[in-house]
This record gives C-alpha cells, sequence and structure tokens, in this order.
C-alpha cells in the first residue's frame, strides 16, 4: 500500500491519472480498458508502490483550483472510495501564488502535508508515493525537496500528449468515473516513474513531530473533503533551515575528521552518504561474529569486485574439474574414447590410488598417469585424467576426497606448506588442459564464478606454453582463452545483466630455466607488439611465479628487457616462502608494481615505507596464505597459537592492499569469501567501511591504462553509492 501526497492547480484530473495507476487492479480507474493496462500494472509493481491506502492533496484557495478540489471529490465518490481516504488541504491567502507571501505559506503547507504523510507511511509501514504532476513548478519543487527530509519518497509525474490532454480536458467527471473514454483518451498518458528522493544527501535533520506542525482547518462550504487551513507562520520552514545550517556544520567537521583518519580514499559517492550511514559502515564488522557469517557473505557478493590474482591453472573445483573432463574428451572420436574408457577401467583403483596419496607423495600421481598414458599416447595424458575425471562424475565422496586430499575442513587445512598444496591442483592446470575444448570450458567455469559473485574486472594470469602437450601452439592457445571469455562477455552484455571485464597476465616460472622464460617473455611480447593492444581481452601485464629460491629477480633481469622495453606491467610472487630480500629485489632489480602476497614486508619497514611512497601494491590472497603458510583465523580454534595475518598492519601502515583469490578451486574459495576470510584472520575483523576501500583499491590497481581505469572506478563508484544508499 501507499501513501500519495500531490499537489493540485487547475488540472483536475492529476488526481485520478494518479490514483489510477497506483490502485490498477484494486478499484475503479482510468486505465481499466487501456490495452496497455498489464503493461502498467508491470511497471507500477517494479517501483515497489501499492494501491493509494490515503491520498494527501494540497492546492490554493484560488477559483480554478477550488473547482478542481470539487470534481476531485466528486470522481472520487463515484468511484466508491473511502471518503476518509481523501484529504484535500486549501491554502488560505495563496490564490495566484505570484507572491513571496503566498509562495512561502505554500511550501509551508507543502514541507507540513509531507513530514505529516511521511510519519503516517512509516508508521503503517507502507510506501511514500510523491506525485509531481499538478499545481504550479514551484509547489513540484518544494514537494520534491520535501520529500528528502523525512523519509524517503517513490517520485512519479504523468505526462500526455497533445491528444491525450485534448481528450481528457473535454470528459465530464461522470465520464471520467465511468470509464467510458475512447483509448485515446488514456493512449498518450503515461506515468514516468523518476526514483526513490535523494533528498539532501550528507545533510540529516533531526525528526520533526507533526503534532507542533498541524494541518488544521475548517471544512470548505460545499466540500465534503476539503479543508480550508489558515498557516500563521512558517514554523515548520524556519526550524528545517535551523536544522540544515546545524547539519552542514555537523557534517562539515564529521567529513574533514573522517579523511584526516583514513590513508586513501574510499569511493567518493560514500561521502554523499549522510554521517549516521557512514558511521553504521564504519560500526558494522565482517568476520567478528561467527553466527553473523552468512548475512556478511551475501552483503559481499551484492558488491561489485575486482580480482587481480587469480590462476587458470588452479580454478576448478570438484564440479569444475567433471565439466572440463567432458569437455576435453568431446574433441575426441567414439573410438578413442571407447579405447580411454578400457584404458582407465582396467587401471582405475591404481590411479584412484595415487591420486589420493600425492599430497603425501607429490610425484606419485604424476608417475602413475605417466606409466598408463604411455600403454595410449604418451603426449595425450591429459585425455587419459580427463577419462579419469569423467568416471567419477557419479562418485562426489571419492570425487571430493581426490580434490580436497586430507584437508576437509578448515581445522585441517592449514598451512601445509607449498608442496602439499600445489599437489592438490595435480587434477587440473597442464595436467587437463591440454586441448582447445578443455582451455575453452575451463574459461567458461571462471566466467561463471565470477559473475556468480558478482567480479566485474578480472586479471587472469596463466603460462600457455604449459599448454601446448597435446598438438597447440602458444598462439592458438591464447586465441582459445580470449575467444572465450570475448563470447562470453558479449553473453552477458546480450542479457542486460552486468558483465565481468577479463585481461590476462602471462607468467613466467623461476624455475623453468632461462631458455624457457625468455621464451615465455618474448612470445608474450611479440603478441602485444602484433596488436593485443586494443579492446578485447589483452596482456596487459607480466607474472614471475614458482619458487622464489629457484631464480631471483637480479638474476632475471635480463630476461625481462623486452617487457620493460614494451612498458607492460610486472607483478612478482614474492615474500610469500622466502625472506623479505625477495621482495626488495622485485622492487629494485625488476621495477614491480605489485606484488604477489608480500607476507614478510614487515620486516624491512623502510622498505614497507617505499611501498607506501610508491604506491606499489600488494596482493593478498588470504586463504592461500593460510592454507600454505598458516595463519591465526581467529574463527578457527586450531589456528590459535599461529602468527596473526599481516592485513591490519598493512592497513593502518597505508599500503596499498587488493583482496584476491590465487587458486578458488584448490583454495574452495570465491573472492567474497575471500574478504570474509581477510576479516576473520583480522583482529576484531574489518569493518564494513574498510571492505569497501579494499574494494575500491582492487579496481585501482588494475594494469590498466589511466582513461580506462577512470571510468571503471567512476562506474564502479556511481554503483557502490545506490548499494550503500539503500542498505544501510
Amino acid at each position: 500500500m501507499s501513501i500519495l501526497i500531490c499537489t493540485l492547480g487547475g488540472s483536475w484530473a492529476v488526481v485520478p491519472e494518479v490514483v489510477s495507476f497506483l490502485d490498477l487492479g484494486h478499484k475503479p480507474g482510468l486505465f481499466d480498458g487501456s490495452a496497455r493496462r498489464e503493461e502498467l500494472t508491470e511497471l507500477r509493481d517494479r517501483s515497489d508502490l501499492g494501491p493509494a491506502s490515503l491520498a494527501l492533496t494540497v492546492t490554493s484557495d484560488g477559483e480554478k483550483a477550488l473547482a478542481a478540489a470539487s470534481r476531485v471529490e466528486k470522481w472520487w465518490s463515484m468511484t466508491g472510495r473511502d471518503p476518509g481516504a481523501l484529504r484535500i488541504y486549501s491554502i488560505a491567502g495563496t490564490n495566484e501564488l505570484n507572491r513571496f507571501e503566498e509562495n512561502e505559506r505554500m511550501r509551508e503547507a507543502v514541507y507540513r502535508l509531507v513530514l505529516h504523510g511521511a510519519t503516517r507511511a512509516a508508521e503503517r509501514g507502507e510506501s511514500l508515493a510523491l506525485a509531481l504532476a499538478g499545481g504550479r513548478k514551484t509547489m513540484s519543487a518544494d514537494l520534491q525537496r520535501a520529500g528528502g527530509l523525512w523519509g524517503r519518497g517513490y517520485l512519479l509525474h504523468l505526462v500526455a500528449d497533445a491528444v491525450a490532454e485534448q481528450e481528457l480536458g473535454k470528459r465530464s467527471v461522470e465520464d471520467v468515473a465511468r470509464g467510458d473514454l475512447p483509448e485515446e483518451s488514456v493512449a498518450g498518458l503515461w506515468p514516468v516513474l523518476l526514483g526513490w528522493t535523494e533528498g539532501l544527501e550528507v545533510l540529516e535533520i533531526k525528526p520533526a513531530d507533526p503534532a507542533e506542525y498541524p494541518l488544521a482547518g475548517e471544512v470548505t462550504p460545499g466540500y465534503r473533503m476539503t479543508r480550508t487551513v489558515e498557516i500563521e507562520e512558517a514554523a515548520l520552514l524556519e526550524a528545517v533551515r535551523k536544522d540544515l545550517e546545524q547539519a552542514r556544520s555537523i557534517t562539515s567537521n564529521f567529513l574533514a575528521g573522517l579523511t584526516r583518519e583514513e590513508h586513501h580514499e574510499n569511493f567518493r559517492g560514500l561521502y554523499r552518504l549522510r554521517p549516521s550511514q557512514i558511521q553504521t559502515l564504519k560500526n558494522a564488522r565482517i568476520g567478528a561474529d561467527p553466527d553473523r557469517a552468512q548475512r556478511d557473505l551475501e552483503w559481499l557478493r551484492r558488491l561489485p569486485k575486482a580480482d587481480l590474482h587469480c590462476h587458470l591453472g588452479g580454478v576448478l573445483d570438484e564440479r569444475g574439474l567433471v565439466r572440463v573432463a567432458r569437455a576435453a574428451l568431446g574433441e575426441v572420436n567414439r573410438e578413442t574414447r571407447r579405447e580411454l574408457e578400457k584404458l582407465v577401467a582396467e587401471n582405475k583403483s591404481g590411479l584412484y590410488e595415487a591420486a589420493g596419496r600425492r599430497v603425501e607423495e607429490p610425484q606419485v600421481f604424476k608417475d602413475a598417469l605417466d606409466r598408463v598414458s604411455t600403454r595410449f599416447a604418451k603426449e595425450r595424458s591429459h585425455l587419459v585424467l580427463a577419462s579419469f575425471l569423467a568416471g567419477l562424475a557419479g562418485d562426489e565422496p571419492g570425487l571430493s576426497r581426490l580434490a580436497r586430499g586430507p584437508y576437509g575442513d578448515d581445522g585441517s587445512f592449514i598451512g601445509v606448506g607449498f608442496p602439499a598444496y600445489a599437489a592438490l591442483g595435480d587434477l587440473q592446470g597442464s595436467g587437463l588442459l591440454q586441448n582447445a575444448a578443455a582451455i575453452d570450458e575451463a574459461c567458461r567455469v571462471v566466467y561463471d564464478r565470477a559473475q556468480q559473485d558478482n567480479i566485474r574486472y578480472l586479471e587472469l594470469r596463466c603460462s600457455p606454453f604449459n599448454y601446448i602437450r597435446g598438438g597447440l601452439d602458444f598462439d592458438r592457445v591464447v586465441d582459445v582463452i580470449r575467444a572465450a571469455f570475448q563470447r562470453e562477455t558479449a553473453r552477458a552484455e546480450e542479457k542486460g545483466g552486468p558483465a565481468c571485464r577479463v585481461e590476462l597476465i602471462f607468467i613466467a616460472t623461476r624455475h623453468a630455466g632461462d631458455e624457457e622464460i625468455r621464451r615465455h617473455v618474448e612470445s608474450g611480447v611479440n603478441l602485444c607488439r602484433a596488436g593485443m593492444g586494443g579492446p578485447g581481452v589483452r596482456v596487459v601485464g607480466y607474472d614471475l611465479a614458482g619458487n622464489e629460491a629457484a631464480g631471483r629477480p637480479e638474476q632475471l633481469r635480463d630476461l625481462f628487457r623486452p617487457v620493460f622495453e614494451h612498458c607492460l606491467r610486472l607483478t612478482i610472487h614474492a615474500g610469500e616462502t622466502a625472506e623479505v630480500a625477495s621482495i626488495w629485489e622485485a622492487v629494485y632489480h625488476l621495477n614491480a608494481d605489485r606484488i604477489g602476497h608480500g607476507l614478510n614486508l614487515a620486516d624491512n619497514r623502510r622498505l614497507l615505507d617505499r611501498f607506501r611512497d610508491r604506491g606499489i601494491g600488494v596482493e593478498l590472497c588470504p586463504s592461500s596464505n593460510y592454507q600454505i603458510l598458516g595463519f591465526r583465523d581467529f574463527r578457527v580454534k586450531e589456528s590459535a597459537s599461529l602468527p596473526i595475518y599481516p592485513l591490519r598492519d598493512y592497513l593502518d601502515q597505508g599500503l596499498e592492499i587488493c583482496i584476491n583469490t590465487d587458486n578458488p578451486g584448490i583454495s574452495r574459495t570465491d573472492l567474497s569469501r575471500e574478504y570474509l576470510k581477510a576479516a576473520g584472520m583480522t583482529p576484531g575483523g574489518l569493518s564494513r567501511w574498510e571492505v569497501l576501500g579494499l574494494v575500491k583499491m582492487g579496481f585501482r590497481k588494475a594494469f590498466l591504462p589511466r582513461p580506462e581505469l577512470s571510468d571503471m572506478i567512476k562506474e564502479m563508484d556511481a554503483e557502490i553509492y545506490d548499494l550503500m544508499s539503500l542498505a544501510v
């Protein structure tokens, strides 16, 4: 239900028009016989408005205005509506509204009317509808402004073409009440929904008591539902002016204090929220209360987010493994599939046992797979793996055991070390993604998960040379990846929903050897030189990953010269499993723009200061950091003796931090869960305000040209403001 507030001038039909729109399907109205009735009903329902339980109308005491009020009363009665549900207030001394005193009196009346209506709507739990179609423009402007002071109201207008205006103008009240109107009378009449009142954004004033500002008056002689109201002084207007002046001072001081205590600016739109809304965001904690975890997660999923550190080789969970395995087999003929199924059936128990032992003995499954594959074709071992995984599709416990290893929950998956963690990925990555169909399906899995988690920007890391053992070449691998994401993005845009923008970061692996690193670097840079800098899925940067002890940045500088010459960005895995010197070398020898992990940066405070001053990004991946190295999660008792995660220290020091997934399939996570995990690993959790700041930093540190980056942040800023203005 809705409480309607509208202004009335000489055109009486605006009230039946608005009321008929709100009452569609419930009470008689102008649109009952319209061919557009269903469409109008759907439009009304989308606005969260309902039938008018009460209509409050204000008008002047001029002759035309009172004549219009009389017609409104007559129409209301003839359509069988409750006489007590219509109140028309005629404001004495406002005949023509052409003098300051008259307009001030009317403004006071409009403000009082909105105050009373908003209070009543809040008490009843109903919506407040503010119709701007009637009366002078000054009345509509006052109505809109007052709507932002006391409760949120939905603004609507009515637009009529020349034919509709002429037809309705010559129809009698009886014609309108009976609905006996030709289609052309209402065909050109269209409600326009303007959305919720924005109010005065950051300013908020104390609630007013309607009893102090009455709209009392005698029933106008000759009328049943119209009252003549005498307004002696603009008391409410004066109170509002004083409150707004005080609110501006309070708000100015509040925002000044807020910006002084922050190292980095949050989304700019958030500073347009009212101080109480901002304070709510700052007080509400994420990760501090396990009982609120599901609600926290739902809030996080609504946020548009960016993931800057995600590996293609680690994205598949149990369902994703089966999806990609089936896709890989779909590329071979029936005879080959039967041969594979027979081979796997003969060796299933051995493969299953070896796969279950791979965490304790990382090489055992690879050796077993190679032995079986030799009997088929060793270079096609990915098809043997695919057939093995596809055969487990109906065995959910078995597939889960293989995918998760001995780590069934957060209490057991702590600080297992890199070899054990990496072994969990042996069922996917380069072991599986060796034909076009498998790579394409893996990209679809990535995009589907991004859509489900409201990720709007993703920098996906991959090593194309790792996917060529099945017969593809480097260029073909890149073409398949790019085409898959371009297709999925186009599909998302066609559906009208938000799409995820995907860009690529190529990986060079430290332990691969100089020649292979050189080949990775030069091949990727050559693709960029050939024109991958335009729109679409591009290579936006390079990553150096792998065992930090296997190749120090100082030793690899010359190999990365093509990356420097082509001005590509660099992110370096450093400070995850090696000493802080590894981070220093990444910055001073390879000019890293971002660091992956950087968990021991605090061991060199001068280097930490350098990160802050240069704005070098730090990509934290809470779940994989917790699982590989072991940090305290304040919600997991088994982690109570472990070190505290450095996120709070880094935030306090003003570092530019972003939260990421790393290997979401292996870690059994997504980006929303990573924010929740980060909060759970932080003493006292994170405030929603801090989470929003981290979300913004995720977009800010993207490897995009500044104009594109600016446009993306502006778009996300507007969306975040809309979400938070409704949610808090």
